[in-house]
């Protein structure tokens, strides 16, 4: 009877047995919840809208002297506060690639120094904030260098543009860049690859990487088997100890 009983409880699916809500703070396997300070992009915690806030943003990096730069990939900008912000949907100091606020990019436009068609990935190095754009796996590809970062909306103080689809030691595509020391860095996700220079860009001429890491030369752009020497689209920017 108790048998028959359980099976008629499993099969009608009825709530026949008393039953409590628990709490997670009640639980010792829920992880302990840590709530921001404050939200940046909307204007607080509950609301997404993407109009008056970010759109797809996807990447942020913080200079040396606390300014805070983030690609807003979605309206085609790279949002800029001077100082740390402090608090919730805080307006930013200004935007890199237009100078208002309300104004979307054009993604079809492009302005070699200005425009930066789909911004991708961010970071700061030393002095230099550098900005790559992700072209969709068209040929054009743009890594652009602001030397000091910028407090407003201005032109880059130099970039490497490179046309073509073909693989080489000059070539790259889709990037992530890095400085540490006296090397420069680039994590490059559709050719599948890590590649460095043994010093550091100064102007807008692309000189040749001096190494790489997940192909067994510059000419090949592949993804691998995976194994402990491939690379198969690296995504992000790379991260260093500064060792």
């Amino acid at each position: 009877m108790r048998s028959s009983l359980g099976l008629m409880f499993l099969l009608c699916g009825c709530n026949l047995l008393p039953s409590k809500a628990i709490l997670c703070a009640e639980d010792p396997r829920c992880e302990p919840v840590v709530p921001s300070g404050f939200v940046m992009g909307q204007p607080d915690e509950n609301t997404n809208l993407l109009i008056s806030g970010m759109a797809s943003p996807n990447n942020v990096a913080i200079s040396d002297s606390g300014a805070v730069f983030v690609v807003d990939q979605g309206h085609g900008r790279i949002l800029g506060w001077n100082s740390f912000p402090s608090r919730s949907h805080q307006p930013a100091d200004f935007a890199i690639n237009t100078d208002n606020h309300s104004v979307e990019t054009p993604g079809g436009l492009f302005y070699p120094g200005r425009q930066l068609p789909q911004p991708l990935q961010i970071s700061v190095s030393g002095n230099r904030l550098m900005v790559s754009n992700d072209p969709y796996g068209g040929p054009n590809s743009f890594l652009y260098f602001y030397s000091p970062p910028p407090m407003a909306n201005r032109d880059a103080s130099y970039f490497w543009g490179v046309s073509g689809g073909t693989a080489s030691s000059t070539t790259f595509r889709a990037v992530g860049p890095l400085i540490v020391g006296n090397r420069f860095y680039l994590i490059e996700r559709d050719y599948h690859r890590l590649l460095i220079w043994n010093s550091v860009p100064m102007d807008g001429t692309i000189s040749p990487a001096g190494e790489v890491f997940g192909q067994t030369n510059f000419m090949n752009s592949t993804a691998g088997a995976a194994s402990n020497s491939t690379l198969n689209a690296p995504q992000g920017v790379p991260a260093s100890d500064g060792n």
